[in-house]
């Protein structure tokens, strides 16, 4: 979990809370920017389109491995993390 998500609530800014579609949209969003760039500079570096190609899909998927198991390394480290209290649900009820 990034460090701003623990102040202001995972994946919620004010008021508006973020839907797991919208992240998934986001980051196939942003993985084909990275990969079209990567593959405009590997043109540019290469003349070729297939070599261009073969080098930005081998990037990418090389990315999405290691970003994974990055993501779940620091899953092992506690430094950085906080304890906080976890809101007791009322037992006030006043729905009838």
């Amino acid at each position: 979990m990034p460090p701003w998500a623990a102040r202001r609530g995972c994946c919620t800014v004010g008021v508006m809370t973020e839907t797991k579609l919208r992240t998934i949209v986001k980051a196939l969003g942003w993985q084909l920017t990275g990969l079209a760039v990567t593959a405009l500079v590997g043109l540019a570096f290469t003349g070729s389109l297939t070599a261009a190609s073969a080098l930005s899909l081998t990037l990418a998927a090389i990315g999405t491995v290691t970003y994974v198991l990055y993501e779940r390394l620091w899953l092992t480290v506690t430094w950085g993390l906080e304890r906080r209290p976890v809101a007791q649900p009322s037992t006030n009820s006043s729905r009838r």
